[in-house]
Order: C-alpha cells, then sequence, then structure tokens
C-alpha cells in the first residue's frame, strides 16, 4: 500500500464517484478501479458498495476513510516538520478550546501569529471540554485547551491556571449582595451548556447535593447566544471568572462570585504523548501559553502546578504512547 492509493480512496470517497474522482485527480477511471479493488483485495473487506448513483462507503470503509485520513495529514506534518528544521515553522495546526477561551485569547493569538510566524496558520475549533477532548484523541486537532482533565489517558499536560464559577445576571433578576451561595442558584432560570461538558457536570453535581435538578429551556456552547440570553434578564449562567472580566466587565451584567462549595478547576493546554508535536504545533503551543498567560495577568488568575479534582470524561480512549508520559506536566512558570 503507498500512499497515492490512500489518496485515491480518500478522493473517491468524498467525490461519492469513481467519474468525479477520476476528472478530480486526472487519472482514468480503470485505474482508479483498480487501485481501490487491489486495496481492497490487500485489506481483504469490501470498503465501497456501487451503485447507479456512484459509490457509499461500508462500515469497514468508514474507519478505514477515518484513518486514512488521519495518515495523510501525519504523513504531510511529517514532511513539513523534517523541511522546516532550522527554518521558520509552517504549515496548519488545529486546535480546540471552550468557547469561552477563544472569545478571550484569538485575538491575541492572531496577533502572535501575524507578527511572529509568517506561513503558519491555526485552525480554532470550539465546544465543550468533553468534545474537545474527544477531537484531541481523534487527531482532529493537534492541541486542546481543557478545564479540568482527565487522569486515564496518556497526555502531556501544560497546566495554565485555575478558574472560579461566577453567576452572571441581568442586574435586575440577580441575587442581592456580591458573593452568592450555590443553593441560591437553583431556583433561578439558568442558560448552561450541554450536559457533555465539564461546566454542566459540576453544576449538575453540585445541584444534586442540594436535592436539586437543572432543567434549562436552553443550553448551548455558543458564547453569543449566551450573551443575549444574559442580556434579555429571563436567565442566569455560570461563566468563568477570566471570560466574564475581559469580556462581560463592560456590559452592565451582574457578576457575582459562587461560594459553599468554592470550586475551582485547572485549565490546561495538552496534547498526546503518541504525537509528538512538530515544529509548527511547538510553535502554535508557546503562543497559546503567551495568551493563556495574558488572560491570567489580566484578571489575576493563579498559575498553577497540580491537577484538578474535578475531570472531563471522554467517551473514547487515548492511543497508547510509544512511552508512558501519564500527566506529564510541563512548567509554564508563574
Amino acid at each position: 500500500m503507498e500512499i497515492r492509493h490512500l489518496r485515491y480512496f480518500l478522493a473517491i470517497a468524498d467525490s461519492a464517484s469513481i467519474l468525479h474522482a477520476s476528472e478530480r485527480l486526472h487519472v482514468a477511471q480503470s485505474s482508479l478501479s483498480v487501485h481501490l479493488a487491489n486495496l481492497e483485495s490487500d485489506l481483504g473487506v469490501k470498503l465501497m458498495e456501487r451503485n447507479r448513483k456512484g459509490v457509499k462507503l461500508t462500515p469497514a470503509g468508514q474507519l478505514f476513510y477515518e484513518q486514512a485520513h488521519n495518515l495523510l495529514r501525519q504523513y504531510q506534518e511529517m514532511r513539513e516538520n523534517v523541511r522546516g528544521l532550522g527554518a521558520t515553522p509552517r504549515g496548519r495546526v488545529a486546535v480546540g478550546m471552550p468557547s469561552t477561551t477563544s472569545a478571550v485569547i484569538a485575538g491575541e493569538l492572531y496577533r502572535m501569529i501575524a507578527e511572529e510566524h509568517d506561513g503558519l496558520s491555526v485552525y480554532i475549533t470550539d465546544a465543550g471540554a468533553g468534545n474537545v477532548y474527544e477531537w484531541l484523541l481523534d487527531g482532529r486537532v493537534d492541541l486542546a485547551i481543557i478545564f479540568s482533565v482527565p487522569d486515564n489517558s496518556d497526555l502531556v499536560v501544560t497546566p495554565l491556571h485555575d478558574e472560579e464559577f461566577w453567576l452572571v445576571s441581568h442586574p435586575q433578576v440577580a441575587p442581592a449582595g456580591e458573593i452568592v451561595d450555590f443553593a441560591d442558584i437553583f431556583e433561578l432560570p439558568l442558560v448552561t451548556s450541554s450536559r457533555a461538558t465539564t461546566w454542566r457536570k459540576v453544576i449538575d453535581d453540585v445541584a444534586g447535593k442540594f436535592g436539586k435538578t437543572i432543567n434549562p429551556i436552553v443550553e448551548t456552547e455558543s458564547v453569543t447566544a449566551l450573551h443575549s440570553i444574559l442580556m434579555s434578564g429571563q436567565a442566569s449562567a455560570v461563566l468563568p471568572r477570566t471570560y466574564i472580566e475581559r469580556m462581560l466587565c463592560d456590559s452592565g451584567l451582574k457578576c457575582q462570585r459562587l461560594v459553599n462549595p468554592d470550586l475551582r478547576g485547572v485549565v490546561a493546554l495538552v496534547h498526546l504523548s503518541a504525537r509528538p508535536l512538530g515544529a509548527a504545533q511547538k510553535a502554535v503551543k508557546d503562543m497559546l501559553i503567551g495568551a493563556l498567560r495574558q488572560t491570567e495577568a489580566h484578571s489575576g488568575a493563579r498559575t498553577v502546578h497540580a491537577m484538578p479534582v474535578l475531570r472531563s470524561v471522554p467517551t473514547v480512549t487515548a492511543p497508547p504512547a510509544r512511552r508512558s508520559k501519564r500527566h506529564k506536566p510541563e512548567t509554564t512558570g508563574s
């Protein structure tokens, strides 16, 4: 099996047609058909079903498609990293993070790349911590910023700072005082993230200890939707302190620290030890740490060197590392 065979297979799958793949690749249909037949013979499984409309992946074909896509990406990164030794890092790096984090650091990250790394590009995608973690394991992102890192996978972890829970409300509906007990928020209408996120799991856990259940009308990871609902005065939200202080300080919303229990979690930058970082990923990692340090300085968040109690729990497991590096912490400085 050669690299070109993987490219041919992916082109056929993406086009859902050998004819269209032939036009796209400038390779004869008969040649593509032979390559596909040889690939299926080599693997001993049927990868595609042919019909009048084109081709459709079998379950085995779908699995092979995902793995082939990752292999080609890693192959391309390997070439770029080797070619880039001693030169300016180049290529594309994918980063996953919560939407509250991307809202805070994306501008600073853009500035760093534009000023310091010509030829480097970054793809940012955001979602709940559980989803971001699974994207990391699946190879869809190279680096991930996660609140409360899981402790059961082979990760290289750079703890950055701790994070607090605050209640955010329109002043007309906010509870009295500057500090609010957790027990007092469960009678409020709340807009929350989905149950897959660590933030939500923590809030649900606390609610359960008070014999309460949260049943929000709206669940969302969209900071735009959150802000709109908060400004309408129809619901409150529990949000990270750093996001509040950087993005909501001038919005007119009331922000109150939550206590009893006083919960904190660790924000960390992670990657898989089974997939060592190349020059481009290392450059982006350094810039992410720099951007997050700017957030720390602005909000007063403490830099930490310990793992959190609360954990994200994925539905998939990490690939094995070449050597065991379970939660290998990296010092970021204070």
